[in-house]
């Protein structure tokens, strides 16, 4: 499972057809929006033990500039999006051994992350009916918060390129 976010800011072609507009516009995807994604992507698991990997990648086509942050991290994308009850049962026939009180790292439509906590006496099961959990929504979240953020980088880079 993929996650990535994808935010788009329509400027006329002759913007991305003049040189020194378009190099502002990379120049200010390459070292604003693009780190402010990635960072608001690392936001999000600063509480997990487990770190997913994150790549932030800037594309630029004669029509289109880009910038995006993906991870292809499979624990990510099930919190990302959420999962139904469940069944949970031992791989190797063994027994689960776990403390039933537990406080989630994350929230819905959070970007940000704290340590998880666990509380309770360790309890042993064969089997567990796991009633699931809230999706949390990270790149839908990350998207509303950059989109405005990214349009003001553009036209301020539009504005630069202009005023020279």
């Amino acid at each position: 499972m993929s996650i990535s976010i994808s935010v788009k800011v329509t400027v006329p072609q002759s913007i991305l057809n003049d040189k020194a507009m378009r190099a502002e516009i990379e120049n200010a995807l390459r070292g604003r929006t693009g780190p402010d994604l990635l960072r608001n992507f690392k936001k999000t698991t600063e509480g997990w033990t487990h770190q997913p990997t994150f790549t932030q990648k800037m594309s630029s086509r004669p029509d289109s500039i880009s910038v995006s942050v993906s991870t292809t991290d499979r624990q990510y994308g099930i919190v990302n999006a959420g999962s139904p009850p469940h069944t949970i049962t031992p791989r190797a026939g063994g027994m689960l051994r776990f403390q039933p009180g537990y406080r989630a790292a994350t929230s819905p439509r959070m970007i940000g992350s704290s340590p998880k906590q666990r509380s309770g006496a360790t309890v042993a099961a064969r089997r567990v009916s796991h009633p699931g959990f809230t999706a949390r929504e990270f790149d839908e979240a990350i998207a509303e918060e950059i989109t405005p953020r990214f349009t003001q980088d553009v036209q301020d880079a539009i504005a630069r390129a202009a005023s020279r």
